[in-house]
């Protein structure tokens, strides 16, 4: 079962609302990439009209917990790793 967990607070432009997912399915559709904490997922097959199947070429992978912050217009705007977002912030910190 996937989990999500809403968050109120901490938003900084157009709504506060921003959630965690964890195994969060991602493909290379619009052009995103994998990082290092992601693990590939299988092609995506395609169905032709006569049934027959055929590779779309889109990459897919899990990523284990993605921060996705919505817009306005309550569409997917953004999404970060939490691991990439936890290890820049590890070093900004020290």
């Amino acid at each position: 079962m996937k989990k999500k967990y809403k968050v109120k607070i901490g938003g900084m432009w157009e709504f506060p609302d921003w959630e965690i997912h964890y195994d969060y399915e991602c493909s290379s559709y619009g052009g995103s990439k994998p990082c290092k904490h992601c693990s590939p997922l299988p092609f995506k097959a395609g169905k032709r009209s006569d049934g027959s199947v055929y590779n779309t070429g889109e990459k897919r992978w899990l990523c284990p917990m993605v921060i996705v912050m919505k817009n306005e217009g309550g569409y997917n705007s953004t999404g970060l790793c939490a691991d990439c977002a936890y290890e820049v912030l590890d070093k900004l910190l020290k």
